[in-house]
């Protein structure tokens, strides 16, 4: 059974509710239909599945004892599919030790039985609140025309990881799920290039002996214990526009032959660090190294 509330599809909240016991799922639902949004009800593990597939829903509300296929199962499936739907586990109140595994299996909170009035409708307040708020954001992050930001991060490879995510994620708006993490891949390379090879002044060979001896770690320190590499920073200029996103990222090294790192060579097959910026343009549409390899700009199409 389906229950719509007027308004936008976009506005609407889906909440699938799933319990064996039909008393237990008809509550629920009873409980539910006045806040107008729309209800999916299964009424068993293989069914949540079909369904959650089906119709995507924001929130879960999910019974943990079910035959043939339990609720821990279904929301494993879920997990593997999507990690930004809320879960709510339902459990019976002596088996609180199957609400815990279900924490820790990525569900945002449980619920004992008999489910009551007072507990189920704030969470689900709460929870409705946040998936609005996000809602609205894209909403009006899908009308944005343009975007620029400019950055600057000092040499630390574990702020490098997050800024290429932070960038990756900005181009949401108008690239999907697999071509953020693409982003995210070709970013992270480029600033570890600008890191390693630029700021730091590792060469290939610097490096490839580094690796062999297992001692990457210490060299990145013994780089960094140099003040006047140490103080260098990556500058990061991203525009963001309704059909393409571009990167332009600038250190302060010396320069390097871009060329020894742009093909793959024989013995670069089997070694992982030689094919980074190789690999790198399969993600982007456009990559050009300026300025002796100090600049370097790359472009994706949506």
């Amino acid at each position: 059974m389906l229950m719509k509330r007027k308004g936008s599809e976009e506005s609407v909240t889906r909440i699938l509710l799933v319990e064996d016991e039909e008393v237990n799922l008809r509550l629920m639902e009873g409980m539910l239909t006045h806040l107008g949004h729309q209800l999916i009800l299964a009424r068993g593990g293989k069914e949540a599945i079909r369904k959650f597939n089906k119709f995507k829903p924001d929130i879960v509300v999910l019974d943990i004892l079910m035959p043939r296929v339990s609720g821990i199962e279904v929301l494993k499936e879920i997990r593997a599919r999507d990690t930004g739907t809320i879960v709510i586990m339902v459990t019976a109140s002596n088996k609180e030790e199957h609400a815990i595994e279900s924490l820790r299996l990525g569900a945002n909170n449980y619920l004992k039985k008999p489910i009551n009035y007072d507990d189920l409708i704030p969470l689900v307040h709460k929870y409705n609140s946040a998936i609005q708020k996000k809602t609205s954001e894209r909403q009006i992050l899908n009308r944005m025309i343009s975007k620029k930001l400019t950055m600057e991060i000092e040499s630390d490879l574990k702020l490098i990881a997050k800024v290429a995510h932070f960038l990756a994620n900005e181009t949401a708006t108008i690239f999907n799920e697999d071509e953020i993490v693409s982003v995210n891949i070709a970013l992270l390379e480029l600033l570890v290039n600008a890191f390693e090879h630029g700021n730091l002044e590792i060469t290939y060979a610097d490096k490839s002996k580094a690796i062999a001896e297992k001692r990457l770690d210490k060299l990145y320190q013994e780089r960094l214990a140099n003040p006047a590499l140490a103080s260098r920073k990556t500058r990061i200029e991203f525009t963001l526009e309704k059909d393409f996103c571009e990167w332009i990222i600038t250190d302060e090294g010396s320069g390097f032959d871009t060329s020894l790192y742009s093909e793959l060579s024989t013995d670069d097959r089997e070694n992982e660090h030689g094919r980074g910026i190789f690999i790198t343009k399969f993600h982007l549409d456009e990559l050009e190294y300026l300025d002796n390899g100090r600049k370097v700009r790359a472009l994706k199409r949506k």
